[in-house]
């Protein structure tokens, strides 16, 4: 990649390039971000918003083309209009639709641009989901509660993390506490300076005697700031309940579970273990193989250095009581097939296998494997 942007193909030529070898079939192709207003750096890339007719469905795409990194974002109407209001109920951040209303226009205007454009100016119009109280309240605790990480850190280096981490809560509180689209990430300072630039220059100063000595009044006193008309800072009362339908019953999981615990033994890295094998096993185990020779813990827990290839299907697990499960499943080695069956155990907090038998099966055929 050309660092250097006065080193690099003039853009124009290069998407006009692009579009005829990548998006020939677009119905409308928007370019956005700082190159397209003539304000970009050395690390700057080509945004684009590219609208098809039909998409089997969205996705993004970042890659170098002719000297450029392009970073596309591949839409149908459908799938623009999911993630408005995904947005738009979401982190109210508006990043797609000014991607496309700021953006220049490559493909020729005509009707299914205007249908885009239309979009994404009734969803910009209709502003982001409201913020009710018990949202405005959640906020000022988590932003309280970052700004006391800020001025009693463990340590410099927490101290700086949690700025960082205070400046996007901030930046959105300012916004969404008013109705307002917000941005993430560097995005912050440039909505500030187009809503408030007084504010924006208050951001900057905070941030930098905090990040450059360590002082954290500043920041404080924007806090502060921000947060009065609100109710200020709120820590002391704070409550927040979850939804009764927050919770996840161990029966619906427990079969995963089981299943990617046999899967680990069968894992050539735990193989070779014999502190994760021991911690799989129980004390009392036992194993058939499909001769019927028996094994204990002591000879399954013996590393295993080789390297196997095998196929496994048709996984089953089976609740046999409450601290009981059984796992089944076939799986295919070096060309022999046989049915695996082990039973797991709850020891307090862990589950741990006490039975594992193996038993050649038969294919379709009849013949064994």
């Amino acid at each position: 990649m050309i660092n250097d942007l006065s080193l690099r193909n003039d853009p124009l030529p290069t998407i006009q390039k692009l579009i005829k070898e990548r998006y020939v079939q677009a119905k409308a192709i928007f370019w956005a971000g700082s190159v397209s207003e003539g304000r970009g750096t050395s690390a700057s890339d080509l945004d684009f918003v590219i609208v098809f007719e039909e998409v089997a469905h969205a996705y993004r795409e970042a890659f170098i083309y002719d000297g450029w990194p392009i970073d596309a974002f591949i839409h149908d109407l459908d799938t623009l209009r999911y993630f408005f209001e995904e947005s738009r109920t979401g982190n109210g951040i508006s990043s797609l639709c000014y991607m496309i209303l700021n953006g220049r226009e490559i493909t020729n205007p005509g009707v299914f641009s205007e249908n885009v454009k239309t979009l994404a100016q009734e969803v910009l119009n209709a502003g982001p989901a409201i913020w009710d109280q018990e949202q405005i309240n959640k906020e000022r605790f988590l932003i309280t509660d970052v700004l006391d990480d800020i001025k009693y850190p463990a340590g410099r280096d927490e101290q700086i993390a949690s700025a960082a981490c205070l400046l996007e809560a901030l930046g959105q509180f300012y916004f969404r506490s008013q109705n307002k689209w917000c941005a993430s990430g560097k995005s912050i300072i440039r909505y500030l300076k187009s809503h408030n630039p007084d504010l924006a220059l208050e951001f900057t100063q905070a941030l930098e005697s905090l990040f450059q000595a360590g002082h954290p009044a500043a920041l404080e006193l924007l806090v502060k700031k921000i947060l009065d008309p609100y109710g200020g800072l709120f820590w002391n009362g704070f409550r927040s309940d979850a939804p009764k339908e927050s919770r996840i019953n161990e029966a619906s999981i427990l079969p995963k579970s089981i299943e990617a615990l046999e899967r680990s033994i069968l894992d050539s890295s735990v193989r070779q273990s014999t502190e994760q094998l021991g911690k799989l096993i129980a004390d009392d185990f036992l194993e058939f193989d499909s001769s019927g020779k028996v094994y204990n813990k002591q000879d399954c827990i013996k590393p295993d250095e080789t390297s196997r290839k095998f196929v496994v299907s048709d996984f089953k697990i089976k609740e046999l009581s409450k601290d009981v499960m059984l796992a089944t499943y076939k799986i295919t080695e070096d060309g022999i097939a046989s049915l695996r069956s082990s039973i797991w155990q709850r020891y307090g907090d862990e589950w741990k296998m006490i039975f594992h038998q193996g038993t050649k099966c038969e294919v379709e055929n009849g013949h064994e494997e």
